[in-house]
C-alpha cells in the first residue's frame, strides 16, 4: 500500500484531529481545537485525514504524543508512517532525543 501523505496540520483541521482522538477516548471534552499549528502532524489519504500525532519540539528533548489513526484504517501502517515522520521532524529540529508514551501492549517476539 502506498504511504499516506504526512504534513503539518493547519488550524482549521483541529476538529478533525479531535474527532480521531475522541473516537479512541484520548482527550477530554470542551477543549479549544482552533489553534493547533505547528504542533500536529496528520496522515492523509485521498484528501481525507486518517491519522494524527502531536509533535513538540523542545531542547534538549522533544515529545511525540497523541498518536491516533481513524478506526476505518487502523492497523494499515498509517500510525507507523506518522511516528517515523515525527522522529524525522525532531531530528531536523536538532532535538537531542524525545519522549513518548503509549498505551499499546508491548510487542513480543514469538
Amino acid at each position: 500500500m502506498k504511504p499516506p501523505l504526512i504534513r503539518l496540520a493547519q488550524d482549521n483541521e483541529g476538529e478533525e484531529i479531535y474527532r480521531i482522538l475522541d473516537s479512541w477516548g484520548m482527550v477530554p471534552k470542551g477543549l479549544d481545537w482552533s489553534k493547533i499549528y505547528p504542533c500536529w502532524l496528520v496522515a492523509e489519504r485521498r484528501g481525507k485525514i486518517v491519522g494524527t500525532c502531536q509533535v513538540l519540539v523542545g531542547y534538549p528533548m522533544g515529545h511525540i504524543g497523541f498518536l491516533a489513526v481513524d478506526r476505518s484504517v487502523h492497523m494499515l501502517g498509517n500510525g507507523w508512517h506518522l511516528f517515523r515522520a515525527a522522529e524525522r521532524l525532531l531530528v531536523k529540529s536538532k532535538c537531542d532525543g524525545f519522549t513518548t508514551i503509549s498505551d499499546y501492549p508491548p510487542i513480543t517476539e514469538s
